[in-house]
């Protein structure tokens, strides 16, 4: 995949701030596992795909984590941060490229983790290019030769990868399995046997156990860069205690990594088919009557988007409970969590009434927690 972007770098290897931290445009394509980053579309034509030497400055998917920042000077912006600490926006043209652009890292970050780590391979010191001459996926870029006895392989795999498929033709293949952040609460319920994500009663529990004193907790962000490193190891299985104050001392990482969660499921908590009908009911002026329409609606959702909620709300009540030790109050947390439990399917202009409405719905949602979720 190729075309245009704009890039910010926020940070360089070994998570160095970057001195210029400015937009500047930029040809990307993306190669099997590395976005190589041209001038314009002309260089990266010019480009000698079999030259070493030649390489434009690359960025390597094995490894690296892929969010959707909270940015809101800009649209479509997307955030790319690799192991080594590397971190950059990227931001697409429109909103379809956007999408597209997000699938396709999608599918290469899940292949690059499916190959050697990169200190099983050889780098350039010139470009800081990892690669492997046996490699499959990345042999034409280094000129590796024809194919050898797995010749066969590799070229329905090259045939398959030129087709560009998409995310879910990857995941329905078995190429990619769904990870923890970024799916579908429904999905990851189904997976884990339960209605409540255990990455969800991980965090609560942490942060009810030495948080909830903590001044502005979920306002106050957290370290990006070990926000990251803890969603990497939650979405790779890997065994973590959020207790051990060794790794997780910053409570607030543990808050960022919860509120981060919920921002990328690919449905938000409150599904998009309750974000018109809880607008209305948010209308209604008699507080007993909202309730009940309130209940009625929710009866629809799926029972994994219930119990979360439920769970998710009641950690929330305690957080405003401590409100005079740590300044969060039920506006404040509806402030933070308006706009990641609900947002229409599609926005419109009116994206300041929408704000206000979600906001308005949690601070109900936490005011009247007890009535609404009352057996």
């Amino acid at each position: 995949m190729s075309g245009t972007l704009q890039r910010k770098k926020l940070s360089d290897v070994g998570g160095k701030k970057c001195a210029q931290r400015n937009w500047s445009q930029h040809y990307v394509v993306l190669h099997s596992v590395h976005l190589l980053f041209y001038k314009d579309k002309k260089q990266a034509k010019d480009q000698k795909i079999g030259s070493k030497l030649n390489l434009p400055p690359t960025f390597c998917l094995q490894g690296a984590q892929l969010v959707v920042p909270d940015y809101s000077k800009r649209k479509n912006v997307m955030q790319l941060t690799s192991p080594t600490g590397e971190q950059m926006y990227l931001q697409a043209d429109s909103s379809s490229a956007f999408v597209e652009w997000m699938n396709a890292f999608k599918v290469g970050i899940s292949l690059a983790n499916s190959m050697p780590p990169l200190n099983n391979r050889k780098q350039s010191s010139t470009t800081g290019l990892s690669f492997d001459e046996n490699d499959p996926f990345i042999d034409d870029l280094i000129d590796a030769g024809g194919p050898d006895k797995k010749g066969r392989v590799r070229v329905k795999l090259k045939s398959f990868l030129a087709r560009r498929p998409t995310y879910e033709e990857m995941k329905k293949k078995g190429f990619i399995k769904e990870q923890v952040f970024g799916s579908h609460i429904v999905h990851l319920a189904e997976r884990e046997k339960t209605t409540v994500p255990a990455f969800v009663r991980l965090c609560i529990d942490a942060i009810e156990l030495r948080g909830l004193d903590s001044i502005g907790i979920y306002r106050v962000p957290g370290n990006a860069s070990q926000i990251q490193r803890l969603r990497y190891k939650i979405d790779r299985e890997e065994l973590v205690n959020l207790n051990d104050r060794k790794q997780w001392d910053d409570i607030n990482v543990v808050a960022g990594a919860l509120k981060l969660f919920f921002r990328e499921l690919a449905e938000p908590l409150i599904p998009f088919a309750q974000f018109g009908p809880f607008l209305e009911i948010m209308r209604i002026p008699e507080r007993e009557l909202k309730i009940v329409a309130l209940r009625k609606e929710m009866s629809k959702m799926h029972q994994a988007n219930k119990d979360t909620l439920r769970v998710l709300l009641e950690h929330l009540k305690k957080v405003v409970d401590n409100g005079s030790v740590n300044k969060m109050l039920c506006q404040n947390i509806a402030i933070v969590f308006g706009p990641t439990l609900l947002r229409p399917e599609v926005e419109t202009g009116n994206m300041a009434a929408n704000m206000a409405f979600q906001n308005a719905i949690v601070d109900f949602f936490l005011r009247e927690f007890r009535e609404l979720f009352a057996k």
